[in-house]
């Protein structure tokens, strides 16, 4: 388990923590390289769909889902959802209850959501890194660089008013495809 945390870190500071995200004529070079991970990160989550979902937890005792107490592993996976896409949404509180920040990213992982480790700020802070990631200080998790840090007022012509919520809404699930509407708990990604 920890090998996915290191693997995923270390791929996102080799992918994003080089240069200054400036290229030459290309503003959005930050924007375009968070998409990039996000697509990554989604593309070889090895859970895209209920039949992977069901293959892992048959074949991985070990699996970051057993973090989770058995209630709580029960009531998120029994709300993730998904479509042609992969993961449209889960229900988050068990996650945070639960769960440290990093402990959170290996669960995400599984279902290429990593990214968004950040949002979840109810989670137990232990370490270091715990903190890094929840202060979306790690290359790949966080906002994208136009949204302050949690806490601080946006401001500026580069802050959108909402920030990475085009790509996760918290608070939201995934109603229809393509329209994330308002729910407590639950979270709905870019995917629904």
């Amino acid at each position: 388990m920890t090998q996915i945390v290191c693997t995923t870190l270390i791929a996102s500071a080799l992918m994003l923590g080089f240069g200054d995200g400036k290229a030459a004529g290309h503003e959005n070079s930050d924007l375009d390289r968070h998409a990039a991970y996000f697509e990554l990160s989604n593309t070889v989550a090895p859970i895209r769909s209920p039949e992977d979902l069901s293959r892992h937890l048959a074949d991985n005792s070990d699996s970051p889902f057993f973090y989770l107490s058995a209630d709580a592993r029960e009531r998120f996976i029994s709300s993730i959802t998904f479509n042609e896409r992969g993961v449209t949404g889960f229900e988050y509180m068990d996650l945070e209850r639960e769960l440290t920040p990093t402990q959170i990213f290996e669960v995400m992982s599984l279902i290429g959501q990593q990214q968004f480790t950040w949002q979840l700020q109810g989670a137990r802070v232990e370490t270091k890194l715990d903190e890094l990631l929840l202060a979306g200080e790690v290359p790949g998790i966080g906002p994208l660089g136009r949204c302050p840090p949690p806490g601080e007022p946006q401001s500026g012509a580069s802050v959108i008013s909402n920030c990475d919520n085009d790509n996760f809404l918290k608070d939201h699930r995934c109603s229809a495809p393509g329209n994330c509407e308002y729910s407590m708990r639950n979270s709905c990604t870019v995917n629904c």
